[in-house]
């Protein structure tokens, strides 16, 4: 057995930006189309599941909206519609509770990275609810909206 250590060196290649200006992404917030619809969120997320990613509903600097494409598709005025990607909000789906009644583990919906986030009352949620929140203090996030939404 030898004593010898391996060196592992990193590079960074940066990112590249495969679309042109023309390719760029609309989407509108889960909020202003359920207000559009007259539908609650729970029921857009449940009608997500069936639709496909990028086409009919997309993620744009973590928050998750639908696209420009499909809100034509349901006739809705888009002038009315919120664009997504403005803010510094992150979307998340409640996977698991924890003892703490202040925390909850939810997973972001754009890497699928599953993160401790910080709530009023965690009784308030349930499993498969989607809600944004925002970096708080150390590791942790915090929830973006006062909750719970009474239209959720």
């Amino acid at each position: 057995m030898s004593n010898k250590r391996r060196k592992f060196v990193a590079e960074s290649t940066g990112t590249v930006n495969l679309l042109t200006p023309d390719d760029e992404l609309v989407g509108y917030s889960d909020w202003s189309v359920c207000n559009a619809l007259g539908i609650k969120r729970r029921a857009l997320v449940q009608l997500r599941q069936n639709l496909k990613r990028d086409e009919d509903w997309l993620i744009i600097n973590g928050e998750v909206g639908m696209s420009h494409a499909w809100c034509v598709a349901k006739n809705l005025n888009t002038d009315h519609l919120t664009p997504i990607g403005q803010s510094d909000w992150v979307s998340f789906e409640v996977i698991n509770f924890v003892l703490n009644p202040q925390l909850l583990l939810a997973k972001a919906l754009q890497d699928g990275i599953v993160y401790p986030v910080r709530v009023k009352d965690a009784s308030a949620f349930k499993r498969g609810m989607v809600f944004e929140a925002r970096r708080g203090y150390g590791n942790a996030w915090e929830i973006a909206y006062a909750w719970p939404r009474r239209d959720y």
